[in-house]
């Protein structure tokens, strides 16, 4: 029986999620881009919520038919990445983007020789520090809008002889990584008692986030509320260690009127965006 050892393991990293693990894409390959893998003695396999493997089999007669096959021409798969849940769209930050393109992820000439050089390469969607930008194209006919990006891979036999001769057989990495979508979080405070003559403040227990100053603002034509916005923009996160909490000034004393005020849900956006401030996500609260 053939031995497979990992030639390629790919990468799906989110900061979205715990330890950056994306859990809302699947890689998957057309039946002829699985069949042109059997051909090489290559297969592809899922083994973690994030990561899959090509893996390379050992055997001399499959190294004999590669090495045939890869002589005279590149064995080039297409991995498509695949949106599991709409609500990717709202956390992920994707610039320009529509449902009519897709980001492209081409390891080219300049991309197998830093994966080469390094052992692993990395993608990104927004321009980060030593990745490779992936560039949006537009979808040609058929192409299934649940598809974010399309990765094109290349099998080479300089790879090839890089992972037996060179890396000793230690896999090659390709990380593709996304960041979540960074708002403004807005607090809408609404006081059941109608006393608008309150000092408030808003605070993080840890420190993580900034608020600005709670003023008054009109709700509607006959109600009015407090309302905060953060300092600064929250890259959007399955979960957070903040615990936000709500005071009011009692003199030289503050007394704590909400001891954990939660967080906006995702989808929840502000009815007062305007370019200047960005986007907003709103938590309205009766206490």
């Amino acid at each position: 029986m053939n031995r497979y050892v990992t030639f390629i393991k790919l990468i799906v990293e989110h900061t979205y999620f715990a330890d950056n693990r994306c859990r809302s894409l699947d890689l998957v390959l057309q039946k002829e881009d699985l069949r042109r893998l059997e051909n090489l003695g290559l297969i592809f396999k899922k083994i973690n919520v994030n990561e899959w493997i090509i893996a390379c089999s050992t055997g001399v007669l499959e190294k004999e038919k590669r090495d045939y096959c890869l002589a005279d021409e590149d064995g080039v798969i297409g991995i498509e990445l695949i949106m599991k849940e709409a609500a990717f769209l709202q956390y992920t930050t994707l610039p320009n983007y529509s449902v009519k393109t897709h980001y492209h992820i081409d390891l080219d000439h300049a991309g197998r020789s830093r994966l080469m050089a390094n052992g692993s390469v990395s993608y990104s969607i927004t321009s980060e520090q030593d990745t490779i930008h992936c560039e949006l194209h537009d979808n040609s006919p058929g192409f299934k809008q649940e598809i974010i990006g399309f990765m094109h891979l290349p099998i080479t036999l300089q790879m090839m002889h890089h992972f037996f001769e060179i890396n000793n057989k230690t896999p090659f990495e390709i990380i593709v990584a996304f960041n979540g979508t960074k708002v403004l979080w807005e607090f809408v405070l609404i006081p059941r008692n109608g006393d608008y003559n309150r000092s408030l403040i808003l605070v993080d227990k840890t420190d993580e986030i900034a608020f600005s100053k709670v003023e008054l603002m009109e709700l509607s034509v006959r109600q009015r509320a407090y309302r905060v916005v953060s300092q600064d923009v929250v890259s959007l996160r399955e979960s957070y260690d903040c615990r936000i909490q709500l005071w009011e000034k009692k003199g030289r004393r503050n007394k704590l009127i909400i001891g954990d005020i939660g967080k906006p849900a995702l989808g929840q956006y502000s009815m007062n965006y305007s370019d200047e401030q960005g986007l907003k996500m709103t938590k309205y609260h009766y206490f």
